[in-house]
C-alpha cells in the first residue's frame, strides 16, 4: 500500500485507484477496473451526454502559447483534455465549451473566459453558474493546470503532460486519467479522488476525514 499523501516521485499503474480519508486504514484503496465507480459521498463527475435536453450554450476559441497555464475557479463540473494534434499541430489553441439544459444560457452571465498574453494564462472564472452546466476545455498538451472547484463541482483531467497540476475540490470528485506531471497536488475537503490508467509524477493527494 502507498502512503495516503506526501510521497515522492512515483508512477501509479492501476486499473482504478480511489482515495478518501474516511477509510479506517487511512491508505490508498484500489478497486476493480470499471469505467466509473463512486462511493458514498461526493458528487457524480459528469452529467450524462445522452440527455436530449442538454446542448452547447457557449463556446470560445483562444489563440495561446503552447506552454502556458489554465486557471479555473468554477462551481460546476469541469473536464480538461488535450487538443487534437492533427487538427491543431501547433498546439496554440484553448477551446472552451459550456453545455447545459435548454434555457440555461442566461445563467452564464457571470462566466468570464480570458487569455493574458503576458502571463500566458487562460482564466475561466465564475462565482455563480447554472448548477446543471458543465465546462469542457481542450488545451495544449503541456499546459499547467490550477483548478479550484466549489460546492459539488467535479474535475476530470485526461491525458495531460505538464510541469504543475493543482486541483482543489470541496464536495466534488477529482478524476485523473493518464496524467503526467512534475508536481501533482490534489486536495478535497469532502469529495473523492479517482485515478485511472497511469498517473506519474511527484504526487501529493490530501482528503479530509469528511470525504
Amino acid at each position: 500500500m502507498f502512503p495516503f499523501s506526501g510521497w515522492g516521485l512515483g508512477c501509479l499503474r492501476l486499473c482504478l485507484l480511489r482515495v478518501w480519508a474516511g477509510e479506517a486504514t487511512g491508505r490508498w484503496a484500489c478497486g476493480t477496473c470499471q469505467p466509473w465507480l463512486y462511493g458514498s459521498g461526493g458528487s457524480q463527475p459528469e452529467v450524462s451526454r445522452s440527455d436530449p435536453a442538454r446542448r452547447t450554450l457557449k463556446e470560445w476559441a483562444l489563440l495561446v502559447s503552447p506552454f502556458g497555464r489554465l486557471r479555473a475557479r468554477l462551481p460546476c463540473h469541469l473536464t480538461v483534455r488535450p487538443l487534437d494534434p492533427l487538427t491543431y499541430p501547433d498546439g496554440d489553441r484553448v477551446l472552451v465549451t459550456v453545455s447545459g439544459v435548454e434555457g440555461g444560457a442566461r445563467a452564464l452571465a457571470g462566466l468570464q473566459v480570458n487569455y493574458d498574453e503576458g502571463q500566458k494564462e487562460v482564466t475561466i472564472v465564475a462565482d455563480a453558474i447554472d448548477h446543471q452546466a458543465s465546462v469542457e476545455v481542450n488545451a495544449p498538451l503541456k499546459f499547467d493546470l490550477n483548478i479550484q472547484s466549489s460546492g459539488s463541482g467535479c474535475v476530470k483531467v485526461q491525458n495531460i503532460e505538464c510541469d504543475n497540476c493543482k486541483i482543489e475540490t470541496e464536495q466534488g470528485t477529482s478524476i485523473l486519467q493518464s496524467v503526467k506531471s512534475q508536481k501533482l497536488h490534489v486536495q478535497t475537503t469532502g469529495g473523492k479522488v479517482i485515478c485511472l490508467g497511469t498517473v506519474y509524477g511527484n504526487i501529493d493527494i490530501h482528503a479530509s476525514d469528511k470525504s
